[in-house]
């Protein structure tokens, strides 16, 4: 009898700093690589089936369990958040190396039991470097934001004032940290003193709240989109911490991001939605995806082709599409496990 095999949810995608290769973390401890230039080249496709979904060029076993999140440190370095840890990687290793080596694993901290036992480890839903990238933060599934210094992997500070675990952390700039979580609040940390955190309100007083699963800063213009399972995108001023924008969704919101003068969002819809920065609907754009956790898009240079936009979720494949229109390209293929 063959054995079973599994397609794991890709929970986080990125395009590495060389707008080439894109990398993606899965529920199954995956991280899969792909080089994108030659795909999208008509040459390809001239001597393709047209079923192909090109499938990694590297696939490493990263964790033992779910990856959930990803960011990069510096223009070398990737971090990986999952269950068990997370991990710092060299960039050059998973580019050329079939059995990559981390350079740090790091736990979060657990708490402390009776007779010098320990608690269950402490899962890492979200992380985020700030612009020195002298300090990156990570939202736990212990209700606590964690700041840890980006050379000697130590712990600075515990970010404590949310009820219930963190899905999402973003930065913007050096001092300025941006929480959200399973109890419904968007809190604003400031990075230098220990000062209560800002809340930022995203409905009218005394209503009830709903817990926020993504988050995204825009650090030119000083923004923060944050959504979950209110089915709504809300957008605020950083500055002022003043609300801005609400964009009603069909599904929860599972991802945010900021894509030039776009904000773009998905979740548990087939769908994904194209925003101005004013809140006004752009584009809706069907989708095959059932549940959609991740999108990527390649940073902006002066080429024809830089509008790339990359789908992650529950699929075992990836959805690529290009220009501005949100025009579906190809699939990229997923590994299933056996």
């Amino acid at each position: 009898m063959p054995g079973r095999t599994t397609a794991g949810t890709v929970f986080a995608t990125m395009f590495l700093p060389d707008r080439d290769h894109l990398i993606a973390a899965d529920s199954l401890g995956r991280l899969m690589i792909w080089a994108v230039n030659p795909l999208l080249d008509v040459s390809f496709w001239e001597s393709a089936d047209k079923d192909t979904k090109p499938g990694p060029i590297f696939v490493h076993q990263a964790h033992d369990c779910a990856i959930y999140s990803m960011s990069l440190l510096g223009a070398d370095r990737l971090i990986t958040g999952g269950d068990d840890s997370f991990k710092v990687w060299r960039l050059a290793d998973l580019l050329s190396t079939e059995t990559p080596v981390p350079l740090s694993t790091v736990v979060q901290p657990q708490k402390t039991l009776g007779r010098g036992a320990s608690g269950e480890i402490v899962e890492v839903n979200g992380l985020s470097v700030n612009k020195s990238n002298d300090t990156f933060y990570t939202a736990a599934g212990d209700g606590n934001g964690y700041a840890w210094d980006a050379e000697t992997m130590q712990l600075k500070r515990v970010l404590k004032g949310h009820s219930d675990y963190l899905h999402c952390v973003g930065c913007y700039g050096d001092h300025t940290v941006i929480t959200g979580a399973e109890d419904g609040k968007v809190l604003v940390w400031d990075a230098r003193n220990s000062a209560k955190p800002e809340q930022l309100n995203q409905s009218k007083p005394g209503a009830p709240k709903s817990w926020i699963g993504a988050l995204a800063v825009d650090q030119e213009g000083g923004w923060v989109a944050a959504g979950g399972g209110g089915r709504s995108v809300w957008l605020w001023h950083i500055a002022s911490r003043k609300i801005v924008a609400t964009m009603p969704t069909c599904g929860a919101v599972q991802v945010v991001d900021f894509c030039g003068d776009r904000i773009l969002s998905a979740g548990a819809e087939t769908a994904i939605y194209q925003w101005s920065r004013t809140g006004k609907l752009v584009n809706r754009v069907p989708t095959s995806e059932p549940s959609i956790y991740s999108l990527a898009h390649r940073p902006f240079s002066d080429q024809s082709d830089s509008h790339v936009l990359v789908a992650g979720g529950t699929e075992a494949q990836l959805a690529l599409y290009y220009r501005s229109g949100l025009e579906l390209g190809f699939f990229l293929s997923t590994p299933q496990a056996s």
